[in-house]
C-alpha cells in the first residue's frame, strides 16, 4: 500500500477515488513541518493515527 499525506481532510475522498485501492490518503490536519517531532504519526501497515495529545 502506498501512502499520500495531504494537509486538508476535505481532499481525502476525492483523491482516494482518483488514486484507487492501491493508495491510502490521510490528512495531516496542518503543515507537516509544524507537527511535533515525537508522539505523532501514522503506523503501518494500516496507517492508523498515533497521537500523544489532541491537536
Amino acid at each position: 500500500m502506498k501512502l499520500l499525506i495531504v494537509e486538508s481532510p476535505g481532499k481525502i475522498k476525492k483523491l482516494q477515488g482518483i488514486l484507487g485501492a492501491e493508495w491510502r490518503v490521510a490528512a495531516s490536519c496542518g503543515h507537516v513541518r509544524d507537527l511535533p517531532n515525537q508522539g505523532y504519526g501514522l503506523e503501518p501497515p494500516d496507517f492508523t493515527l498515533r497521537c500523544a495529545k489532541a491537536l
